[in-house]
């Protein structure tokens, strides 16, 4: 009984560490996307005051 509840207890948590696992993937991703996002804005920033100059 014990070791079944145990076994039952670990599938429980490697479940929620799977969770875990994809939102710390999906904040990865975002913040990617969102640094990537602003390089690109500064380097459009940079271009357009050089073209200004």
């Amino acid at each position: 009984m014990r070791a079944a509840r145990q076994s039952q207890r670990a599938a429980e948590l490697e479940g929620i560490l799977d969770g875990v696992k994809l939102r710390v993937q999906d904040l990865e991703d975002s913040y990617i996307g969102k640094a990537a996002q602003q390089h690109s804005q500064f380097q459009q920033l940079q271009q357009e005051k050089r073209d200004a100059e």
